[in-house]
């Protein structure tokens, strides 16, 4: 093998990959970061403001992502655990409802026909927990429980 040798040439080194057009590959980890906060944006702005056009709507629910649904979930499961008995399992109950609501939403659109995949109810559930989030950080400081009830 001339690879590690003193007499592999030129000719032997091997040959560069093109990457294609519109490939995320090249692109610096500061660009890739500020795409996908753009895109989280964007989605979090249907969720609040669902009254744009429907267009956009279908394209966002077609290019989903999970970066924003993860870290709205963690956040919100942070949320409840820090202020619950039992942190642990509060944490863990947050992860199975969203999942079994994801499972069961899945579930619903294929029977009425219309085409879904899982990641993309976990994605949309997701973002649609970021309200939630929102309340528990705005009742998380008022430490009156029938205030806490009604939030």
């Amino acid at each position: 093998v001339k690879m590690f040798s003193e007499e592999a040439g030129p000719s032997d080194l091997p040959m560069e990959r093109s990457v294609p057009d519109g490939s995320t590959l090249n692109e610096s980890v500061w660009q890739t970061l500020k795409r996908d906060l753009k895109q989280i944006g964007l989605n979090l702005r249907l969720v609040l403001v669902p009254v744009s056009k429907q267009e956009t709507a279908v394209k966002a629910l077609r290019e989903w992502d999970l970066w924003g649904p993860m870290i709205f979930s963690i956040a919100l499961a942070l949320m409840l655990s820090h202020q619950s008995d039992s942190p642990s399992k509060a944490f863990s109950i947050v992860f199975v409802v969203l999942t079994v609501g994801a499972a069961v939403l899945t579930f619903n659109v294929m029977l009425l026909g219309g085409k879904i995949v899982f990641l993309q109810a976990c994605s949309l559930l997701g973002y649609c927990t970021f309200p939630l989030l929102l309340a528990a950080i705005v009742v998380s400081p008022i430490k009156l429980k029938i205030v806490r009830l009604l939030g």
